[in-house]
């Protein structure tokens, strides 16, 4: 028989106010936020190499057809697209760091839409040319955007890393998906139809990135205060560019240029 100290052990233990709903535990706004974070990255760089390459099979013929462009206009044509990428890749950053990568990332998607359906509107080699380098700078913030959003929301054991390989196999499933539907709306719609339901796309997109709610990641004490006493570096230009670098980036430019 329980005794009756027990008894009334086990009845003080019950909360006075059954019906309260349960306080939102902080580890699973974490993990709200990072399925978040990893959907509108792996979406927006899905969207954005699909479109790119969506023109490779057919561009060179409707561009020699249309303008009589030789092989080596249209290598430069696709390969403008990294060169400028590379020019606004660290003024991207600081558009970034002023305004957040939310931000960026929703302007880089318009702006890759709009310049894509100018390049889908035009009919001249200097057209092309100008609107590819547009669409290569509206790259340079939403591969940057998503780099940062990445680096800031998957740092645990082993996360970076397993998310740097979902982000690959993505790039590689945008590969194949953009010039296979790029050839199909080509085929049934004509020159215009794969820039302008691909702008669709991102124009949605863009829209729901900006007006979804998200839940900002709650931040260890421990891990605060370490941030709060450590010095920050801000590297310049000169401190990115190194030897290394330099040598690397003509093989950058070059390479896609015959590839597409």
């Amino acid at each position: 028989k329980p005794s009756p100290f027990a008894c009334f052990q086990h009845c003080s233990n019950r909360s006075p106010y059954p019906s309260d709903p349960p306080l939102a535990h902080p580890h699973a706004e974490m993990e709200s936020h990072k399925r978040w974070v990893l959907f509108s990255g792996l979406t927006s760089f899905f969207l954005s190499i699909a479109m790119l390459y969506q023109m490779s099979p057919f561009f060179q013929k409707y561009a020699r057809v249309t303008t009589g462009a030789t092989p080596d206009t249209v290598g430069l044509i696709f390969a403008v697209l990294p060169f400028s990428a590379f020019v606004f890749s660290v003024p991207a950053m600081g558009f970034i760091a002023r305004h957040g990568p939310r931000v960026a990332l929703a302007s880089g998607l318009l702006l890759l839409a709009c310049s894509s359906l100018m390049f889908g509107l035009s009919d001249t080699v200097s057209g092309w040319f100008f609107w590819r380098a547009v669409q290569g700078a509206a790259t340079a913030p939403i591969y940057s955007s998503v780099a940062v959003m990445f680096a800031n929301t998957f740092h645990g054991p082993g996360e970076f890393a397993w998310v740097n390989g979902i982000q690959e196999a993505m790039a590689n499933i945008g590969f194949a998906v953009g010039p296979t539907m790029g050839g199909i709306l080509f085929q049934w719609g004509g020159f215009f139809a794969p820039f302008a339901v691909s702008a669709v796309g991102h124009l949605l997109f863009v829209a729901f990135s900006l007006f979804a709610p998200t839940l900002a990641p709650p931040v260890d004490d421990q891990l605060e205060s370490l941030l709060d006493d450590e010095e920050v570096v801000v590297a310049g230009l000169r401190d990115i560019l190194t030897k290394e670098i330099l040598l690397i980036i003509p093989a950058g430019i070059i390479i896609p240029g015959f590839f597409g």
